[in-house]
C-alpha cells in the first residue's frame, strides 16, 4: 500500500463501538488505514495491427485493501476495508513482439466504484459507494508455454481516485452519523485536512490464454 496505507494506528472504543483512524471516525479521518490488500483481474486484448506489438486492453477487476484485523474484547475483529471494483480500457504494448518469453508493457484508465468501511461485528462507520476514475500502470513478464497457454509476472502501480475526487458537503440522513458520502476531497468544513488519494503498488501473477 501507498497513501491508502496511513501510518496503521487504529483504536476500538468498546463503550461505544467505533473505529478510529489516528484519533478520527472512518468518515472523517484523513487517510484510510488499510495495510494489506488482494484482487483479482481479468484482462483481454485485441492486436491492433499485423504485428504483435500493441494491442488493445480491456479490464474488470474488483480489490480489497484491509488495516491488520484486531480483536476487541468481546471476541471480535475490527478494523477497516475498501472495495474498488473496476472497468477499465487501455493499451498493452509488447516492445519486442509476443516470443517464448517477452515483457509487456500496461496502461489503462479505469472506472472504479470505491466503498469503505470500519467493521466489528456487522460493521461501524460506512462510506457510501460512489465513482471514480483512476489509472493503472505497469510492466509484467510473459513466459509461453505453448501456442495456447502462458504465465505472467507483474508489478502496477494504481492511483484509483485520480479524478472525480468529491468533499461532498451534503450529508446522508442518518441520526447516528455513521454513514456518510464517499468523500475524499478536502474543504474547510468537511472535516479532512488533505485530500485522501487511494494510491498503491500491486504485485500480481496470472494465467494467459492465446486464442490466435
Amino acid at each position: 500500500m501507498y497513501e491508502a496505507y496511513g501510518n496503521n494506528n487504529i483504536t476500538f472504543d468498546a463503550v461505544n463501538e467505533y473505529i478510529y483512524i489516528d484519533g478520527k471516525r472512518l468518515v472523517n479521518s484523513d487517510n484510510f488505514g488499510t495495510k494489506i490488500g488482494y484482487g483479482i483481474q481479468v484482462n483481454g486484448n485485441l492486436r491492433l495491427f499485423k504485428q504483435n506489438f500493441v494491442k488493445a486492453l480491456a479490464n474488470v477487476g474488483y480489490t480489497q485493501m484491509e488495516s491488520t484485523k484486531y480483536p476487541s474484547p468481546d471476541g471480535f475483529s475490527h478494523g477497516v476495508r475498501i472495495n474498488v471494483f473496476s472497468l477499465g480500457l487501455g493499451l498493452q504494448v509488447n516492445p519486442v513482439g509476443i516470443h517464448k518469453f517477452y515483457p509487456s508493457l500496461i496502461e489503462l484508465f479505469r472506472f472504479n466504484e470505491i466503498g469503505a468501511e470500519s467493521f466489528h461485528k456487522a460493521g461501524v462507520d460506512f462510506l457510501i459507494v460512489s465513482p471514480r476514475f483512476g489509472y493503472t500502470t505497469g510492466i509484467t513478464l510473459n513466459y509461453k508455454f505453448n501456442k495456447k497457454l502462458g504465465i505472467s509476472f507483474g508489478t502496477f502501480y494504481n492511483y484509483d481516485n485520480w479524478l472525480n475526487k468529491s468533499s461532498s458537503e451534503g450529508e446522508i440522513y442518518d441520526p447516528y452519523g455513521h454513514v456518510r458520502n464517499f468523500r475524499d476531497e478536502a474543504s474547510p468544513t468537511n472535516g479532512l485536512s488533505l485530500n485522501r488519494r487511494i494510491v498503491y503498488f500491486s504485485y500480481n501473477t496470472g494465467i494467459n490464454i492465446y486464442f490466435k
